[in-house]
């Protein structure tokens, strides 16, 4: 998946890629952004893991708030 988010990523720099994944933000970046948007795949990828690690503790916390306690998982989302 990373391979694609990233080639897909170089082929159209203008797409923000976190809009893609989450649905959050602006599907399309303004030059601005795009010139700040010079990542390596590496970190790319970091960007991706941290984004998943997200929303897996906000799925933890829906389905298992004792858990997510005991687990140390403050998202302060109720």
């Amino acid at each position: 998946m990373s391979d694609t988010l990233y080639n897909i990523s170089k082929a159209y720099p203008k797409l923000n890629i976190r809009w893609l994944l989450s649905g959050e933000g602006e599907m399309w970046m303004d030059t601005d952004q795009v010139q700040k948007k010079t990542k390596t795949k590496d970190e790319l990828i970091m960007e991706l893991q941290q984004l998943r690690i997200k929303e897996l503790e906000r799925e933890i916390k829906r389905i298992d708030p004792d858990a997510a306690e005991m687990l140390g998982i403050d998202l302060g989302e109720k």
